[in-house]
């Protein structure tokens, strides 16, 4: 009687609800992220350094515990920080210097004074992925010699292995030998991003995170120097070559395309100013409620750093970053006081990372060297600029689909009545571009959800990239809605809950690109049936 008791106790115990989200609470984190005291948030600034306490503070009061460096809330990120000497950067082809508001020759992290001379080779998209049947320099010669590539890459590719391989570019350029690397602005690129906007970005400084002996981390060793060229000046290193840089460009839009040596070498020349900063990541934890199941961790991260202040436009220097990212950050800060108050079996480890505007960096810096033990890291949930200036019907899981992690997305999502669409933006190459993508090169499953296309999405997203991404504009004065905020925090919340809860955690799927790639011994999943 006494064990049948127990189970009618156990059968009528409710499930527990989801918690309620505050609009007005993701205000509250928003318009005090994205205020002018902090300047824009940019990396190892003041403004940065009074969102990270803001966060601290949050946590702290909601019963989050420090999981950082040494017991505290913090992980010190050490970076090198490279500024372009106005005026001194240069492109010369033949000894011809290119207009200057027609090339890009950004800060170097490796000399101060940069000079480098040499052939040019092109060797269409610069890819090479053996399983695809693709290697571009086949038949090239580059050692020694300056690539150049076209920036895009050939239709038909899945868009997430697309996004790798392009992510990889300038990693097989250096691994065959060569000592620079052009890419090429062509017709398409302009369509999306104006070169003038490429030439504003470029005068913004430079990060790398640094190795312990002091020296920059490479992503790409063995390239000194780097430049994009304007469809302009591609035409012109490209005048006497054996096709021109049209007929390329078109032919590079629908497929692979072989390379070529070119006639003409090529100088870049560059002046930087270096300095060290340390910035920081902010690290918290959740302790799972399960013994047998508290050591696996899953972890919600969001960028909180932005990119400080600029040009003006319309007379405002300070790009706040609203949408990009206090709005995720908001998000992180919402879910963990959720989790807190009631905590899933598995512990959830909460990151505010430094730096991802530089390169994903602080994510980098954490994935390679956590503050916990990595091999109990077993999921990761990021959480970058959401759009919230329309009531959104769906969303895009990147990274979702190559592991059982594709499940709770689907289960949580129908759960509020939301579809899930696949990646609406392939040219974007948006699964290499945030934070997540650090723990899926560590082996570790891992999503970024954004808000979708559905209903007024198209027409929000293309406005905001348009007109407010990267610009002062991503301010407060845009038409959030907040309760799509909390909208958007209660469901990454159910996802989160889900995999910290389950019996067991997510898998890559047997045959994955990314799965097999970054993770080869570890257990497989069946791939789902299509």
């Amino acid at each position: 009687m006494r064990n049948l008791g127990l189970l009618v106790a156990v059968l009528a115990t409710p499930a527990v609800a989801a918690p309620q989200f505050s609009a007005e609470a993701f205000k509250a984190h928003v318009s005090f992220l994205a205020d002018d005291l902090l300047a824009g948030r940019d990396t190892g600034s003041p403004g940065h350094e009074i969102a990270s306490r803001y966060v601290v503070a949050q946590l702290s009061a909601a019963g989050v515990t420090p999981a950082g460096a040494d017991g505290s809330w913090y992980q010190p990120v050490r970076l090198r920080e490279a500024t372009l000497v106005p005026g001194s950067a240069a492109f010369s082809i033949d000894a011809n210097r290119a207009a200057d508001d027609a090339v890009v020759v950004g800060a170097n992290m490796l000399a101060e004074n940069l000079s480098l001379s040499a052939p040019v080779v092109f060797a269409g998209h610069c890819l090479v992925e053996p399983s695809l049947k693709i290697d571009d320099f086949r038949g090239l010669d580059v050692k020694g010699k300056i690539v150049a590539c076209l920036t895009g890459f050939p239709k038909g590719l899945p868009s997430e292995t697309a996004a790798y391989l392009t992510d990889q570019r300038a990693r097989f350029v250096a691994a065959r030998g060569a000592i620079g690397m052009i890419s090429l602005w062509g017709k398409a690129d302009e369509a999306r991003r104006p070169f003038a906007s490429v030439i504003r970005d470029s005068s913004n400084p430079r990060m790398q995170r640094l190795n312990p002996d002091g020296s920059p981390f490479m992503f790409a060793p063995g390239l000194r120097g780097a430049a994009v060229l304007s469809t302009a000046v591609a035409r012109q290193l490209f005048a006497g070559a054996r096709r021109s840089f049209d007929a390329v460009d078109a032919e590079g839009q629908t497929r692979s395309v072989r390379g070529f040596a070119l006639p003409s070498p090529v100088t870049i020349t560059s002046q930087s100013r270096w300095r060290t900063i340390t910035s920081h990541n902010v690290v918290g934890m959740v302790k799972g409620s399960d013994p047998a199941l508290a050591e696996q961790i899953v972890v919600l991260g969001a960028h909180l750093d932005h990119i400080g202040t600029g040009t003006p436009i319309n007379g405002d220097a300070i790009n706040n970053g609203a949408l990009d990212n206090a709005a995720g950050s908001a998000t992180l800060i919402e879910v963990a006081k959720a989790t807190a108050a009631n905590p899933p079996k598995r512990s959830v480890l909460f990151v505010a990372a430094t730096a991802e505007e530089k390169g994903l960096l602080g994510a980098e810096a954490f994935a390679a060297n956590p503050t916990v033990d990595r091999s109990r890291i077993v999921s990761m949930i990021d959480l970058d600029m959401p759009i919230l200036t329309y009531d959104f019907r769906d969303v895009t899981a990147y990274g979702a689909d190559h592991s059982t992690i594709a499940a709770d997305v689907a289960a949580a999502a129908g759960e509020m009545g939301v579809a899930l669409a696949p990646d609406p933006l392939p040219e974007e190459t948006i699964f290499v571009r945030s934070d997540h993508y650090a723990f899926v090169q560590r082996g570790i499953p891992a999503i970024m959800l954004s808000t979708g296309f559905g209903g007024d999405g198209k027409a929000a997203w293309m406005d905001f990239l348009a007109n407010h991404y990267h610009q002062p504009s991503d301010d407060l004065k845009l038409p959030i809605r907040w309760q799509q905020g909390a909208r958007f925090a209660e469901l990454n919340w159910r996802i989160m809950d889900r995999l910290a809860n389950a019996a067991t955690p997510p898998r890559w799927y047997k045959g994955d690109f990314f799965g097999d790639r970054f993770a080869p011994t570890a257990d497989k999943a069946p791939p789902p049936a299509r």
